[in-house]
Formats: structure tokens, sequence, C-alpha cells
């Protein structure tokens, strides 16, 4: 059988307690990565309405509006009562 002496034995402890150390970094880091992921969901999701929102909105405006060049026009046939020329 394999017999380890002292400095091996703490060699091993000190190992193992480095392992323990890294298994709950990892667990840690693990956790952060789901709080992460699950926050950029969340940005992912109101990026998606604002989009909506805006779009939505432009479009309204850009209904509204009308052409000044249109609206001229028609101011235009609106003072022509139908008659010809004024003498």
């Amino acid at each position: 059988m394999f017999s380890f002496g002292n400095k091996e034995k703490e060699r091993l402890l000190v190992l193992e307690i480095e392992l323990e150390q890294l298994r709950l970094e990892n667990e840690t880091l693990r956790k952060k990565i789901k709080e992460a992921e699950a926050a950029i969901q969340i940005i992912a999701a109101n990026q998606a309405y604002l989009a909506t929102e805006v779009t939505n909105l432009t479009s309204a405006s850009v209904q509204e509006k009308k052409d000044p060049v249109e609206e001229f026009f028609d101011n235009w046939n609106k003072d022509d009562d139908g008659g010809g020329y004024i003498n």
C-alpha cells in the first residue's frame, strides 16, 4: 500500500482546501451569470417595447402632419369661387 508522509498529507489538505474554494467560487459565478442573463432578457424586452412605442409615435406624427405644398395648393383652390378673372 502507498504510505504518505506528513508533507504529502499537508499538501493534499492544502489542495483539497483550494479545490473547495474553487468550487464555491464557481458556484458564485454561475449564480451571477444566471442573474446577468435574466437582466439581459429584461433589457431586451424593454428595448423591444420601446422600439414599438417609438415606431407607433413616429408613424402617428407622420400621419398627422400635412405636406406644406399640399396645404398651399388646397388653400389656393379654396380661394377661387369658381369664377373667372377679377376685372
